[in-house]
């Protein structure tokens, strides 16, 4: 410790030296210096014009390359384009034929480049004349298990039973339409493929069925369109303009017709809007404070400098920054503008020390406002540490925003400001914090007291993982998505097993090798899967080797003669089944095995995927955790397969994005109490500047638990800037004990925390939950570090520490 002290004594001499110099060249040189900051800001404003920024969500995520690979499917596929309109017939008097009717004018009107497709259902004339041709391609999908089922079927018993099924079916349902079934599947070997592509079909989770080409729910009271759009989701303005334009045509529907949008653009402009919404009341809080400073405190329009500096920094700032980091979150950009817009903190000192006796004043509080400037930019250094680049971006901008403000508000705002025959105008207030109602050690037992209660509070804590809490749309979009799944049964969320390859060929046969291994791990119905219906080309060409071998070799001739001997008894004729035995071996042809059939087009849509990033085939399943960990242990032993769930994706980022924010916080502790020592040179100096930050944590920590808050990451970050904050304070307040510094040190520090607690208290009003857990954290711990630096620190310093030094 001893040496570290000797090297920071080393340290302030040349500190001490190179601020003489600064100082000597900036009182020759002012007008010079005025122009180059001028020059400086305008080039920095000009750039920020044509400054670019990275949208991309990854930058504010722990690295994981499971997930990272995961988020580039999702992103690449067109899952999340996707928006669902949902009518809902209202009238008793209206049938279902309204409602199709209603949703055929929407679906008309819906003239938009930025609506790829909208699908509505499916046209059972189109389905029936795509039929033939799929039995036709039936020979290519069925394997040797299935011939071995064929072979076992082919009996006089079985054959029997099956004609006279038939015959039964034409004389009760469309003869026309069941005469065609039989003559060319009178076994329904074929046709069980059939209700495998409608099981497919209808594994989009929803409980709908077909109904004049429209999916219908199952009470006929709601009809669904799907739009397939050319709209990312973290696109908000063409989300916007998609958005406003499928309401505009929704106004025009009958009045007895409801809609509800359901998608994640809803999302996207939803929090946008409350974003914008809460941080306006936030910037009309802070801007009141600020003219009812000038016009009763300050008393002085050049005060206003004050309060710009910190704008002027970050402008500043970004340009360094993304010069070496590149283009920059907006997130971070609005984040460290908020941090920085602190550093004001550090203006009002300056300008408090400046109106009580000019540059000699200033000279006096440059060393603790050094102080709480290094303790600052440790709480935020802490941030390069984090694996999420997000965090380092925030960590260089911040530090480099606080750098440039300091370095304004000690050589640029006194020279601007501080004349020499001339004080600065001031309101004649006098606040010195000398006495107080209660005796020190009354005082300082009180804060003892309440401090005990809330370290018993914290201890009924929780940290909530819930990455829910950076959704704050509207109640609105939750409501009409919960109508949603129950109008339409989509209670299930399904994962996907996702097969990559960087051809269609050979995904398909990576695909077929996953369906083998699900089958013996997941029952039949826990999985949707296109591979028995839509194997590889290789895979296809065997089958119809072995499907024609197999009907050649005896058993087309034994099924001929069941099916005359039983037929007869049924008035099948002869050659009733000439089409189905005509079709066996014609079916190998070379152009029918390299042609896929019309029927599983639609299907295909949804199981398969082609992206930039290679070919996709994917296996669906229920997003718990029991069959999630079955998928992945499937794809573990594939270097081509991978596993996406959309709740182990957001309980994973949740776990690791806390968990990161757990680190820094215990980096950032770290940091403070060893640069307090450092800078202080005095282990019970900097216990005591430390009391407004460990205050304030477990008065954060409790308070949460007495209102029945879960603390979480955005809570966590807050508690950082507040222990930021709180640590100038504490560092204040020691100095102004010790040196006497007559600066107006309370009021400045009381005018700090004022303007910060009234910013963060206008968050309690915040719609979004990102900004309420702030506001909460904000005002509970400035409120309490606040008090414990005006008053316990005093207490303390004159019960603990001697009027001449510390003992």
């Amino acid at each position: 410790m001893s040496i570290w002290i000797h090297g920071y004594g080393k340290l302030k001499q040349v500190i001490n030296h190179l601020f003489e110099k600064v100082y000597s060249f900036l009182d020759k040189k002012r007008k010079l210096t005025i122009l180059l900051v001028t020059v400086v800001l305008l080039i920095s404003v000009f750039r920020l014009f044509s400054a670019s920024f990275n949208n991309d969500v990854e930058l504010m995520l722990p690295k994981d390359a499971e997930f990272s690979r995961s988020l580039k499917f999702l992103r690449e596929s067109d899952f999340s384009d996707k928006i669902v309109l949902s009518l809902h017939l209202k009238g008793e008097d209206k049938t279902v034929a309204d409602l199709i009717k209603a949703a055929d004018q929407l679906k008309n009107s819906l003239k938009s480049p930025l609506i790829r497709k909208i699908e509505e259902g499916i046209v059972e004339n189109e389905v029936l004349g795509d039929i033939e041709e799929f039995l036709g391609y039936v020979p290519q999908i069925v394997s040797a298990e299935d011939l071995f089922a064929v072979e076992k079927e082919i009996n006089p018993k079985n054959v029997k039973e099956r004609l006279k099924q038939g015959y039964k079916n034409m004389l009760s349902m469309n003869s026309m339409f069941m005469k065609y079934f039989i003559q060319n599947d009178p076994l329904g070997f074929k046709t069980k493929y059939l209700r495998k592509i409608k099981d497919l079909a209808e594994s989009i989770g929803y409980q709908a069925q077909f109904k004049h080409g429209h999916f219908v729910s199952i009470d006929e009271k709601n009809v669904m369109l799907i739009l397939s759009t050319s709209v990312l989701i973290t696109d908000s303005a063409n989300a916007r303009k998609l958005i406003n334009h499928i309401r505009e045509q929704i106004k025009l529907l009958p009045d007895y017709i409801d809609v509800d949008i359901i998608g994640g653009h809803l999302h996207t402009i939803s929090n946008e809007d409350i974003l914008k919404r809460d941080i306006s009341k936030t910037v009309f809080a802070v801007t009141l404070i600020l003219l009812i400073l000038l016009i009763l405190v300050f008393r002085s329009v050049r005060a206003l400098l004050v309060f710009i500096i910190p704008a002027a920094a970050i402008v500043i700032s970004m340009n360094i920054a993304s010069m070496t980091m590149g283009s920059l979150s907006p997130f971070v950009v609005g984040l460290a503008a908020v941090i920085a817009g602190i550093t004001v903190d550090y203006g009002i000192h300056i300008y408090l020390a400046m109106q009580s006796g000019g540059m000699e004043k200033v000279n006096k509080i440059a060393k603790p406002i050094l102080v709480g400037v290094f303790t600052t930019m440790g709480v935020f250094a802490s941030f390069f540490f984090s694996s999420i680049y997000g965090f380092q971006q925030f960590a260089l901008l911040t530090n480099l925003s606080i750098i440039v403000s300091i370095f304004f508000y000690l050589f640029i705002l006194p020279r601007l400001f501080y004349e020499k025959k001339k004080r600065i105008p001031f309101a004649k207030m006098s606040f010195r914090n000398k006495h107080h109602i209660l005796g020190d050690r009354a005082m300082v037992l009180l804060w003892i007291i309440i401090l005990s209660a809330f370290v018993l509070f914290s201890q009924n804590s929780t940290f909530s993982n819930d990455i829910r809490v950076y959704d704050g749309s509207s109640k609105s979009i939750f409501d009409a998505e919960e109508r949603f799944r129950k109008m339409w049964g989509a209670n299930n969320e399904f994962a996907m097993l996702v097969a990559q390859a960087p051809s269609k060929e050979k995904v398909l046969k990576v695909n077929e090798a996953l369906n083998m291994q699900m089958k013996k791990s997941f029952r039949s119905k826990e999985f949707s899967s296109i591979a028995d219906i839509y194997p590889s080309l290789e895979t296809r060409a065997k089958n119809l080797s072995r499907w024609d071998l197999f009907w050649k070799n005896k058993h087309g001739e034994e099924l001929g003669t069941l099916l005359r001997e039983q037929g007869s008894d049924y008035g099948y004729s002869e050659d009733a089944f000439k089409p189905f035995f005509d079709s066996l071996y014609t079916s190998h042809r070379e152009d029918a095995k390299l042609q896929d059939p019309k029927l599983l087009d639609r299907v295909k849509r949804r199981f398969l995927q082609k992206t930039e990033g290679g070919n996709y085939a994917i296996t669906y399943f229920p997003d718990k955790k029991v069959f999630v960990d079955k998928a992945r242990e499937i794809s573990s032993k594939m270097a081509d397969a991978f596993v996406i769930s959309r709740n182990s994706m957001a309980k994973s980022i949740s776990e690791s994005a806390g968990q990161e924010v757990k680190k820094l916080s215990w980096i950032a502790g770290l940091l403070i109490v060893i640069l307090t020592i450092l800078l202080l040179k005095s282990i019970r100096l900097t216990l005591l500047a430390l009391l407004p930050v460990v205050t304030s944590i477990f008065m954060i920590i409790g308070g949460f638990s007495l209102l029945g808050y879960s603390l979480n990451a955005p809570s966590m970050i807050a508690i950082l800037v507040v222990a930021g904050l709180c640590i100038d304070y504490g560092v204040f307040m020691v100095y102004d004990c010790k040196f006497k510094l007559e600066a107006r040190t309370f009021l400045a520090v009381t005018l700090s925390a004022a303007t910060t607690i009234a910013g963060g208290s206008v968050l309690l009003l915040a719609t979004h939950p990102v900004l309420f857990y702030v506001g909460v954290t904000m005002a509970i711990g400035i409120f309490s570090g606040y008090l414990a630096a005006a008053f316990v620190i005093p207490a303390c310093y004159r019960l603990w520490i001697s009027p001449g030094g510390t003992r």
